[in-house]
């Protein structure tokens, strides 16, 4: 797993266990991930999708990954 990718989930479990960050810790990790996180759609995956939701009702934080780091081309317009 490189840097960027463990950075990621390391923020992201902090940002998804409970006990929950606080409003301003949660915008702070928010930043931090768009740092680290390729694909600008991250946050729609976690707030607005159940697409990494289990069976057992926990957070998929791997396949999350997958998505945003190895499964993410970005849209390249040729000029």
């Amino acid at each position: 797993m490189g840097k960027n990718k463990k950075k990621a989930l390391i923020l992201l479990q902090e940002l998804l266990t409970y006990p929950l960050p606080t409003e301003g810790r949660g915008d702070e990790i928010v930043e931090e991930l768009k740092e680290v996180i390729p694909d600008p759609n991250f946050i729609m995956y976690i707030y607005y999708s159940d697409d990494f939701i289990t069976e057992d009702g926990s957070f998929d934080y791997e396949g999350l990954l997958i998505k945003c780091f190895d499964d993410y081309e970005p849209n390249v317009i040729a000029l």
